[in-house]
């Protein structure tokens, strides 16, 4: 019986797998307790009120957020879990949509946020939330794809905590050095360490995996397909996050930060299942290669794929 049992483990440990998930739930935890911290520093900082109109401004941001970088991320695991030469053109392309389709959909919400929120929510926090989310996270989003497509689990971990922790960084310099702080002083301070920690992430791919070449014909004969992710992760997106939008809308700021509050530690509990999920995404085009069949040899083949980076992106709420 333990021989059995070492052939077991000893076999677990050498799958990869196994370890990308170890990783992906070590650093996810790591975010958790992360997040709960500068969560707790933030609502108590802010008060229901002001954290009520930050937590809507991001749902607001969070429903649209998947078709700013309109699938490139998910397409880009799928070619270069194939592929890896495909990755320099693929990491291009993505970048190159993200910028522009960000931009265009930040401007959107900017000037929609009269007609959406009734004027209740200064402009100044949507704008620094939307740049933050749209351009600078999402971006961020891709350069964790970019591991992910080559199995590298561990640097995916890693970008996403060092997310986190400069968020908490954030939290604790708005505590520390302002004096009343609110929604909006908490905005600027998350676009800053969303822009820095982007930064970090863009370099650690350029410097570990290299570096970019647009493909303007791949890109325009792959735009159809981006559509379908966009709004797989979107689906998931509208029904974490357009609750909030509403209540925002139809209630007050203070039910809607409360609620948002106790929406986060629920959210907290699927943590192991996206790390699982994660790891095993990039297999699950490579089964896929040669058709319908292939992933069913995969056994998370039948988990939607799109659930494990939505959850990712839900982190940016907080």
């Amino acid at each position: 019986m333990p021989k059995y049992l070492d052939k077991v483990t000893s076999k677990y440990w050498a799958s990869k797998l196994a370890k990308n998930t170890m990783w992906m739930s070590a650093t996810g935890s790591m975010v958790l307790g992360m997040q709960a911290v500068y969560f707790v520093l933030i609502a108590r900082a802010l008060g229901p009120n002001d954290y009520g109109a930050f937590a809507a401004a991001v749902s607001l941001v969070s429903v649209v957020g998947p078709f700013s970088s309109w699938g490139t991320g998910n397409l880009l695991i799928r070619n270069v879990s194939r592929n890896h030469s495909l990755f320099e053109e693929c990491w291009g392309n993505a970048l190159l949509v993200t910028l522009v389709l960000g931009s265009l959909f930040a401007g959107g919400i900017i000037l929609s946020t009269r007609v959406i929120f009734q004027s209740r929510i200064p402009i100044s926090i949507l704008f620094f939330v939307a740049v933050s989310d749209l351009i600078f996270f999402r971006t961020l989003l891709v350069t964790t794809y970019c591991f992910q497509a080559f199995e590298q689990m561990n640097w995916t971990g890693i970008l996403n905590a060092q997310t986190f922790a400069l968020r908490l960084g954030a939290a604790v310099y708005l505590i520390r050095f302002v004096p009343r702080p609110t929604a909006s002083n908490w905005a600027l301070l998350y676009l800053l360490s969303t822009a820095v920690a982007c930064a970090v992430s863009c370099a650690a791919v350029f410097l570990r995996l290299g570096g970019v070449r647009l493909n303007l014909q791949r890109l325009k004969a792959e735009f159809p397909r981006g559509v379908y992710f966009s709004l797989g992760n979107s689906s998931t997106s509208l029904h974490n996050d357009l609750d909030k939008v509403l209540l925002a809308r139809l209630s007050d700021l203070q039910v809607t930060g409360v609620y948002a509050a106790a929406y986060r530690i629920v959210d907290a509990v699927s943590q192991p299942i996206a790390s699982l999920s994660s790891s095993a995404y990039a297999r699950f085009f490579v089964h896929g290669k040669n058709g319908m069949e292939g992933p069913g040899a995969l056994p998370l083949g039948s988990c939607p794929p799109a659930r494990s980076m939505a959850y990712w992106s839900g982190y940016s709420c907080c």
